[in-house]
C-alpha cells in the first residue's frame, strides 16, 4: 500500500457497540461460551466514533496512517455485563460469573 501512490487509510476497530444494538446484552453469553475470565478486556468503539472515523479517511486527515480505532480504556468482561443500555445490573454481573475463577 504504502508503495502504491494510493492515498490510504487502515482503520481497525475494537468490539462495536450503539444505542439499542444488543451488543452489550449478549455479552454475558458470549463470555460463558468463550470461557472468558471476569478480567478479560475488549477495547470498544461507538458506533458514532466510527462514523467520524470513516469521515477524517473519507476527508483525507488519515492518509497515510493505519489507526486503532478504540475507546479510551478497555472495558473488563465484568464490567461490560453490569453496563447495559437499560443501565447497570451488578446482579447480573454476579450471576453470570458464578463459579469463575
Amino acid at each position: 500500500m504504502r508503495e502504491s501512490g494510493l492515498n490510504w487509510s487502515i482503520l481497525r476497530f475494537g468490539f462495536v457497540y450503539g444505542d439499542g444494538d444488543g451488543h452489550i446484552g449478549q455479552i454475558p453469553h458470549i463470555a460463558q461460551i468463550l470461557k472468558l475470565h471476569p478480567a478479560n478486556r475488549l477495547s470498544m468503539i461507538h458506533h458514532r466514533d466510527i462514523a467520524t472515523f470513516v469521515k477524517m479517511g473519507l476527508n483525507g486527515k488519515l492518509d497515510g496512517r493505519v489507526v486503532n480505532t478504540v475507546d479510551d480504556e478497555p472495558m473488563t468482561i465484568f464490567e461490560l455485563i453490569g453496563w447495559r443500555s437499560d443501565g447497570p445490573d451488578r446482579n447480573a454481573a454476579d450471576q453470570s460469573l458464578v463459579g469463575r475463577s
